[in-house]
């Protein structure tokens, strides 16, 4: 059954429509995450350490980092990658809270990933239910619009 809008120039129907599902899944998600992340931003002392680091290292001038932030036990440290994502979103954006703005919207694309992964899996059925109870999981919510540092 289509729903159809007809105007001088063209017939536009519901059921052809030019955006997926997946799309709608992941701008529901990104809003919930958003909204969430407004009302609860947690900026802990991890988060203002690998800050302070961050701009130290934009204030030299440093583009590459070349070791991670240490780690809790152990003396040697983490590979470099989240200090290099974290250096190239404070670049661009300026920001304190530019990495969790990266994190919130990379982490929306899980729950149309487990969609498309148990849709061809399984029937589509399946897959809406099982993208939409991961997408609005709480503690899912909770760590996918934090930005922590994996040490």
């Amino acid at each position: 059954m289509s729903i159809l809008f007809k105007t001088k120039k063209f017939v536009f129907s519901l059921k052809k429509s030019f955006i997926k599902p997946e799309v709608y899944l992941f701008l529901i998600v990104l809003a919930s995450r958003v909204f969430y992340a407004l009302n609860h931003v947690p900026f802990s002392q991890d988060q203002a350490r690998d800050l302070y680091i961050i701009e130290e290292l934009i204030a030299k001038g440093v583009y590459f980092v070349g070791y991670g932030p240490k780690t809790s036990v152990g003396n040697f440290f983490v590979f470099p990658l989240y200090y290099q994502l974290m250096l190239i979103v404070h670049r661009l954006f300026n920001h304190p809270l530019a990495m969790y703005g990266l994190i919130t919207v990379v982490e929306s694309f899980t729950p149309v990933i487990i969609f498309l992964i148990l849709k061809r899996l399984f029937k589509t059925k399946i897959a809406i239910i099982s993208s939409i109870v991961y997408a609005f999981s709480y503690y899912v919510v909770l760590y996918s619009t934090s930005a922590w540092s994996p040490n």
